[in-house]
């Protein structure tokens, strides 16, 4: 299946929207990625984890959460993103709910999460860190297993 890159936005729109209350920069955008995450491992929903669209936005927002909050730096992100890749394409990535299958890696997987670090970084540089509330809370994904 083809990843339509009008559905990703969609996905990952509504989530900030929901979003909204937390508040602007790594808050919010944090919020939406465990929104995203937690839709994926769904564990009511057998295919939420191969939905290819949702798997696109969850990329999104985890690489752009993980910048905005200063997690990892631009280049860490996207050298991150790339090793996943790499990892996710051999069967060595854990999954994060081993109940559940990945979505194949595509380059859409890895288009997103170069384009979440980029968008996490001006973010950044927008909304310091230091300044937001909530700054130095990690956003723990529940565990299904």
């Amino acid at each position: 299946m083809a990843v339509s890159d009008k559905k990703v936005r969609e996905i990952y729109e509504s989530a900030l929207q929901r979003n909204a209350a937390k508040g602007k920069g790594s808050p919010q955008i944090c919020a939406a990625f465990g929104e995203l995450y937690n839709q994926r491992n769904d564990p009511n929903d057998p295919q939420s984890s191969l939905d290819e669209d949702l798997d696109a936005a969850e990329h999104d927002r985890l690489s752009r959460c993980w910048v905005v909050n200063g997690t990892y730096s631009v280049s860490q992100m996207k050298t991150w993103v790339k090793m996943y890749g790499s990892l996710k394409e051999y069967g060595l990535v854990p999954r994060s709910n081993p109940n559940k299958p990945h979505a194949p890696w595509s380059s859409a997987q890895a288009y997103w999460g170069l384009k979440g670090a980029d968008d996490g970084e001006k973010d950044f540089n927008q909304h310091p860190p230091s300044k937001q509330p909530g700054w130095g809370e990690w956003y723990s994904p529940p565990q299904y297993y």
